[in-house]
């Protein structure tokens, strides 16, 4: 996910990613809350931002790393190239009105993990 930055303050999205991590230090991996529809649908634009860059530097990390060792596993092993690749040419804003949307139109679904979304939505629909 090569998500354009510009046009967007990184400090106060530093700032919150910082205290979501110091917040977090004290919570339980089991305790861990999926970011479903409802928590996005409760998140303001700053924090839908930040869950979007977490999840873009952990799939870049990824994505280069399979690129040097010259031996990415297949799709049927991993979905980071398919990610990677179909969200390459999204701002965060985009994303973010596209889960926005997704979730609007499939109210009864707000159970559903953000990334599954992603994965509909933006990859599958591709």
């Amino acid at each position: 996910m090569n998500i354009c930055l510009r046009g967007v303050r990184l400090l106060p999205v530093l700032l919150f990613a910082t205290t979501l991590i110091l917040a977090g230090r004290s919570v339980n991996a089991v305790e861990m809350p999926i970011v479903d529809g409802v928590l996005w649908s409760k998140s303001t634009t700053l924090g839908k931002h930040a869950y979007l860059i977490g999840v873009s530097n952990l799939l870049e990390v990824e994505y280069a790393y399979q690129k040097r060792n010259d031996r990415p596993p297949s799709d049927s092993q991993s979905i980071v190239r398919r990610l990677f690749e179909s969200t390459a040419d999204l701002s965060l804003d985009q994303m973010t009105g596209r889960v926005d949307r997704w979730y609007r139109n499939h109210p009864d679904q707000l159970e559903k993990a953000v990334l599954d979304v992603i994965w509909l939505d933006m990859v599958l629909s591709r």
